[in-house]
């Protein structure tokens, strides 16, 4: 709510910028056209007078400058005053959309590091897999050896494996004749 109205005040002063631009293009022309109204208005002063006196002109002339140019200064410095705090709500807007945008994409990195938690922790488990995949291995080499001594043991015959006598052909081994 709080941008909202910031970016009303924004809009108004916006408009308002753009008014003195106008205000200002006209009253440039109006004191433009008066300045030369009057230039004019004093020549002719000067053609028409019984006797005609160059100094009182330029008196004239310069008085009239004088309080021209004092307009058009105050009307500069206040244009240039409310330019001024134009561009300083214009660079807080600027500030506040920054600001918008880091809390934007700071929300993103949150939702994004909350979703690779979970790969994260599986990838910690990968050395224990490893360990548990290289037990498998060993103890599978373990049975096969197991399979092939007992494989040749019965290929040659009878031979003892781990203390127990292999199966032996009748006749070679007979308990039951003591």
């Amino acid at each position: 709510m709080e941008e909202l109205n910031f970016e009303q005040i924004i809009d108004k002063w916006e408009k308002r910028v753009f008014r003195l631009y106008i205000i200002g293009g006209v009253a440039v022309t109006v004191v433009a056209s008066g300045i030369l109204a009057s230039l004019i208005y004093i020549i002719k002063l000067q053609f028409l007078a019984e006797e005609p006196s160059y100094q009182l002109a330029a008196e004239i002339c310069n008085t009239y400058t004088s309080i021209i140019l004092g307009f058009v200064a105050m009307a500069v410095s206040l244009i240039s005053i409310i330019l001024s705090f134009y561009n300083t709500i214009q660079a807080e807007k600027s500030n506040i959309e920054s600001l918008r945008q880091f809390n934007e994409t700071t929300q993103l990195s949150k939702s994004l590091l909350k979703k690779l938690e979970p790969i994260s922790d599986n990838l910690k488990q990968i050395p224990e897999l490893i360990e548990a995949q290289s037990q498998i291995k060993y103890t599978m080499k373990e049975i096969q050896e197991t399979l092939d001594s007992i494989k040749n043991t019965s290929q040659n015959g009878g031979t003892v494996v781990e203390g127990k006598p292999a199966e032996m052909p009748a006749g070679e081994y007979d308990d039951t004749s003591k």
